[in-house]
């Protein structure tokens, strides 16, 4: 009885950058509107990164939709301190690489965060910077991969075909627990090296 109670207390609203008849029309405006349990339906289309916190969403990709343009804290979509009883869902996104050197495109932060992502892509940034990038970092957080796909950024490269590191496609630290289901975790695009997973305890 508390279930059923529990999911006629969540709302569904729809995400389209269109503005056809959705509630929202960008990301970061329907994450600090929903309320913990709530679930995001976003239609194709471009939308700009966010940062959840504080709360529990679904947020549900439904066809192309890529999370790519520069929200509060650049290209980088941030889930932090989210309560244990209170799971976050990513499904369906894509967070291409951008052109900037921002250490990752996706974190996730917090000891009692719980985030699953499935059907998800994210890539490290394409340029040429001093430092390699990751896809995703988690830290402390507890996550599971299901069916997404991974990349790390282009390392630096001093001259030009000299290779260079490629970054992780995964860092994990401060007690990060990162459960993988048929996800992948290719080599950085453009590096020497890199790819798979880096960082402290996973």
């Amino acid at each position: 009885m508390l279930l059923i109670g529990l999911l006629f207390c969540q709302s569904r609203w729809t995400v389209d950058d269109d503005s056809r008849g959705a509630d929202f029309a960008d990301l970061p405006v329907a994450v600090a509107a929903a309320a913990d349990g709530d679930v995001l339906l976003v239609r194709p289309g471009t939308y700009t990164h966010f940062h959840l916190a504080g709360k529990g969403l679904s947020i549900v990709g439904e066809g192309s939709v890529r999370v790519d343009k520069p929200g509060v804290a650049g290209q980088v979509t941030e889930i932090s301190n989210v309560p244990e009883a209170s799971p976050v869902l990513l499904e369906g996104l894509e967070f291409p690489g951008p052109a900037d050197c921002e250490e990752t495109r996706i974190r996730i932060t917090g000891a009692t965060t719980r985030a699953t992502l499935i059907d998800v892509v994210a890539v490290g940034h394409l340029n040429i910077c001093s430092a390699a990038t990751s896809a995703l970092s988690v830290s402390a957080a507890e996550v599971m991969l299901v069916r997404t796909t991974l990349t790390g950024g282009h390392g630096y490269v001093p001259f030009p075909n000299a290779g260079g590191d490629g970054g992780a496609a995964l860092r994990a630290t401060s007690g990060a627990r990162v459960y993988l289901v048929q996800a992948m975790l290719p080599r950085a695009r453009g590096g020497g090296g890199g790819g798979g997973a880096a960082g402290g305890p996973r």
